[in-house]
């Protein structure tokens, strides 16, 4: 599973990603997940109306932190090519299709996060995905 966040680093909610990923990273930390292996973070330019809010992405912090403590799961930080006319969607879009190797993707925005209670999340959703 590659578990891809469309961002923004020119929101006005200045902590919103580093809230997701310090509560995927202790969800993590408990190894009871199966399927995820990879987490994609996309970063798409900041819009010349927006302004780029500094350390939003921590890219030296949490590329540590993760392989230093859960070397079997990759972060990747992509840059978005475009425009990003289309917000999610198209950071979703490019992610899948310069990872296709992956057999299932969880699409979601930096500004939301799973529940923290929720440590075997991607068995929760693969099983739910088998029963449609």
């Amino acid at each position: 599973m590659n578990y891809i966040i469309a961002s923004y680093a020119g929101t006005k909610f200045e902590y919103s990603l580093e809230i997701q990923m310090q509560t995927l990273f202790i969800l993590l930390l408990q190894k009871q997940t199966t399927y995820l292996k990879q987490i994609t973070i996309v970063c798409p330019p900041v819009k010349s109306k927006d302004v780029y809010k500094q350390n939003y992405y921590n890219w030296d912090k949490w590329i540590t932190l993760f392989k230093t403590y859960l070397p079997q799961i990759g972060i990747i930080y992509m840059d978005y090519v475009g425009e990003n006319l289309h917000a999610s969607y198209d950071q979703w879009i490019q992610a899948i299709q310069k990872f296709p190797e992956f057999d299932y993707y969880l699409l979601v925005e930096d500004d939301y996060c799973i529940h923290p209670t929720l440590s075997n999340f991607d068995s929760l959703i693969i099983k739910s995905y088998k029963t449609l």
